[in-house]
């Protein structure tokens, strides 16, 4: 199995989902120098501004609660090192066909740059969002390098 090409994006891969873990917790009023208080106001819930879902605080509570116990870089840490392994996952799933569903999630056989589950139908409606969308975590440039990264001659058991 060759591993150089894995290597080489894995650290830049690392920094990228920290960042972007950090970035969605700001989002949600949570940084490493401030938490925002959240104010309920019937079935919606106030984070800095910005109104989200009541079901939001309650995540956000155990969110916020995380990172007290571990602190604020241990969690995002942990939080992309978990991104990361769900994406890496679902990419050899695909390659080697233990999706039910038939269809890659994460990029296309013909080699397309958009995940070939965006073209089909009755997904949730995943086919009129972007990736950006559907998982925030996710950008271009990683999803190009995790399908050019882990293609399936460099994976165990490929032929």
């Amino acid at each position: 199995m060759n591993r150089t090409k894995l290597k080489n994006y894995a650290p830049q891969a690392r920094r990228d989902f920290i960042q972007a873990m950090t970035d969605r917790a700001a989002f949600f009023g949570l940084t490493a120098k401030k938490t925002e208080p959240v104010v309920e106001k019937g079935d919606v819930a106030v984070i800095g501004g910005r109104s989200f879902p009541i079901a939001v605080a309650k995540k956000r509570k155990s969110l916020e609660d995380r990172i007290k116990r571990h602190g604020f870089e241990q969690t995002m840490e942990a939080m992309a090192y978990t991104w990361f392994n769900r994406l890496v996952a679902i990419r050899f799933m695909e390659l080697h066909g233990y999706l039910d569903h038939g269809y890659r999630v994460l990029s296309h056989p013909e080699g397309k740059p958009t995940p070939e589950i965006r073209f089909i139908r009755g997904f949730g409606g995943i086919a009129n969002r972007s990736i950006t969308e559907v998982c925030p975590v996710l950008h271009p440039e990683g999803m190009s390098a995790i399908s050019r990264g882990l293609s399936a001659r460099d994976t165990p058991g490929s032929v």
